[in-house]
């Protein structure tokens, strides 16, 4: 964690970046079979007007707020019966909305792309994926920023297993390990999600994701003396997917940060397509 003497704006930016580097684990243990491709076409956008600060306490949000939309595209592709390819590409729009000024930045910001190697447990399945966020050649000195510039590697742990009392129910659980740099903390990211479909072409699931910051956030006072973007944040979700057709399906989420530390308050609203062989 590095240190650094700033105003309120920097407020601002510190929040923002809690908007951004938000990126949630898509992915479940399971594999995607041989020859088999998943594609996701999505957008996401949330509006913060409060937020967690150093401490984790509630507080309003510096400036005005703040709002991001993030378009993401979404990929999987079967390698093999064990092995999947696996990428997300976003594109950002962010604004941070300060007292007298707006500050705009778009532009792709960090791909993520991994392999993810499965092995089946009768019911479930168990994985572990290795990749890396790729800058995506924004410029870090832009305001608000999109990311640090670095390539940050990544391994994370997935299990996932189905629920018999439930329709088509499952359970997912993952953890991983971020090593970020440009001066942040490295960061524990996690997710649990369950859901069933109890109509033929309608599944609700819910879930609680997050990430764990490694910096230290003690004695920092959030009215001047900020982190150089690290943050923490544990959000709910819920989660509604229709099946259009075998191929076809589209999803709603809503989800919202129910905990952290320099960290933005928000509903985030997301809607995608997605086609599937």
């Amino acid at each position: 964690m590095k240190r650094s003497r700033a105003g309120p704006l920097a407020i601002v930016v510190i929040t923002m970046m809690a908007l951004t580097l938000a990126a949630p684990l898509r992915a479940d243990a399971w594999a995607r079979g041989r020859n088999a491709v998943y594609a996701y076409l999505g957008v996401a956008t949330i509006d913060a007007d409060t937020a967690f600060d150093s401490s984790g306490d509630r507080v309003p949000f510096p400036g005005r707020g703040a709002r991001q939309t993030r378009f993401s595209v979404y990929a999987e592709a079967g390698l093999s019966d064990s092995v999947t390819f696996v990428a997300n590409v976003p594109y950002q729009r962010v604004t941070s909305r300060g007292v007298f000024n707006d500050f705009t930045t778009a532009g792709g910001s960090d791909a993520d792309v991994r392999l993810r190697f499965t092995r089946n447990t009768g019911r479930g399945a168990i994985a572990i994926e290795g990749g890396v966020f790729i800058p995506l050649g924004y410029d870090t000195r832009d305001f608000p920023q999109l990311g640090t510039g670095s390539v940050d590697p990544i391994v994370n742990v997935a299990y996932g297993t189905s629920i018999a009392a439930l329709p088509d129910g499952f359970l997912s659980l993952q953890a991983g390990y971020r090593h970020r740099g440009g001066g942040l903390s490295d960061e524990l990211p996690y997710s649990a999600k369950a859901g069933a479909f109890f109509l033929p072409r309608l599944g609700t699931f819910v879930a609680l994701r997050g990430w764990k910051s490694r910096g230290d956030f003690r004695g920092l006072d959030p009215t001047y003396e900020l982190v150089a973007a690290d943050s923490e944040q544990l959000a709910a979700a819920a989660e509604v997917y229709f099946r259009v057709t075998s191929r076809v399906d589209v999803n709603a989420t809503w989800s919202r940060a129910i905990r952290g530390r320099n960290s933005a308050i928000g509903n985030e609203w997301s809607i995608g397509i997605a086609a599937h062989r």
